[in-house]
């Protein structure tokens, strides 16, 4: 309930993007950082899965090649 209440408080429309919010607030480059944390697994969503499927098929551990952007300004 008290999450329910925050989202009230801060104005906005659900928990998730008041959490959001009040993250960015706090600490803008953190929130910074989480979100390009957040767009190499997306950016790379193939080329993860593929080496996930060799992982699984060797037991092993396997090197898998990303691309990783630069920090949007």
């Amino acid at each position: 309930m008290p999450e329910a209440m925050a989202a009230r408080i801060v104005g906005e429309p659900t928990r998730w993007e008041a959490g959001a919010r009040l993250m960015r607030a706090d600490s803008p480059q953190a929130w910074a950082t989480l979100n390009q944390t957040a767009d190499a697994p997306r950016d790379n969503r193939e080329a993860i899965d593929q080496c996930r499927t060799v992982a699984e098929k060797t037991v092993k551990p396997v090197r898998c090649p990303v691309e990783i952007r630069p920090p949007r300004a």
